[in-house]
């Protein structure tokens, strides 16, 4: 199993050995294999878990497809024109498992595993390279043509966030105030530590009791502690929840739910 720090050239480091700029796809003067289509799983890290991407492509050649070799590389790493040169990703690379679906074509697995810094993983993730993933291909066809391209956004790897809820009183009078609270905080992978997540817009939603559905039931933004407070004024028993939507680097998440009774 190999071992990559993700992003050491955005923390200081101007240039590797082990990478380089392909610039547009590259292939031999041999039968260039076809890179059809790439997909891969998202995935959410928090601080100690490790989360695996599966990648599924699907890649032709007139001779048949030989092999595929594929590695994660980070959107922000990819726009500073960087990526791993050929022959790195050929002896480094993961090596999917290609079944034949034709004579040309080949549909070819891979599972990548992801986490925090100075967690076991085949990709170690900085802060600063959450959000959008790209994926680097060397394919190599049966008659030994090769392929080496970086596709553009196939998955994102983001930040875990977490959301506490307390309420002042399980069973306020009706027509009283209560107060529901609690924090934001989201996964900072560089130090192995959840901290607060201020300034995000957060959104209190109510279901009655015996219902199903869940309606909006008023909005809050948390401080610089990540902290957080809704006044409620008692009116049906039932259970309160809090949500934020998540953005392009930090996964969504909601609350777990807080009965009310009213009295």
């Amino acid at each position: 199993m190999r071992k990559r720090i993700a992003g050491i050239l955005l923390s200081g480091t101007t240039a590797l050995a082990a990478l380089a700029a392909p610039g547009a796809a590259y292939a031999d003067t041999a039968s260039a294999p076809v890179i059809d289509s790439v997909k891969a799983t998202s995935v959410v890290l928090g601080i100690t878990n490790t989360r695996t991407v599966t990648y599924t492509v699907t890649v032709s050649d007139d001779s048949g497809i030989k092999s595929l070799k594929l590695m994660g590389l980070p959107a922000v790493e990819e726009q500073e024109g960087l990526a791993y040169s050929k022959s790195y990703l050929k002896s480094y690379g993961g090596s999917a498992t290609c079944t034949a679906s034709s004579a040309t074509t080949s549909v070819c697995t891979y599972a990548e595993t992801y986490s925090a810094y100075n967690y076991k993983a085949d990709q170690y993730v900085y802060n600063g390279l959450a959000g959008n993933w790209d994926a680097e291909l060397l394919v190599t066809a049966a008659d030994g043509g090769t392929t080496w391209d970086t596709t553009g956004t196939v998955f994102t790897v983001k930040r875990n966030a977490e959301i506490t809820l307390a309420k002042s009183t399980a069973t306020p009078k009706k027509s009283s105030y209560f107060t529901l609270s609690g924090k934001l905080t989201r996964a900072d992978l560089d130090n192995s530590a959840y901290k607060a997540y201020s300034g995000r817009t957060l959104t209190l939603q109510f279901e009655a009791k015996g219902g199903t559905t869940w309606s909006a039931a008023g909005t809050a933004t948390t401080s610089s502690t990540g902290a957080y407070s809704y006044k409620v004024k008692a009116s049906s028993s039932g259970s309160y929840r809090v949500v934020w939507a998540g953005n392009g680097v930090t996964g969504a998440v909601t609350s777990a739910a807080a009965a009310i009774t009213v009295k």
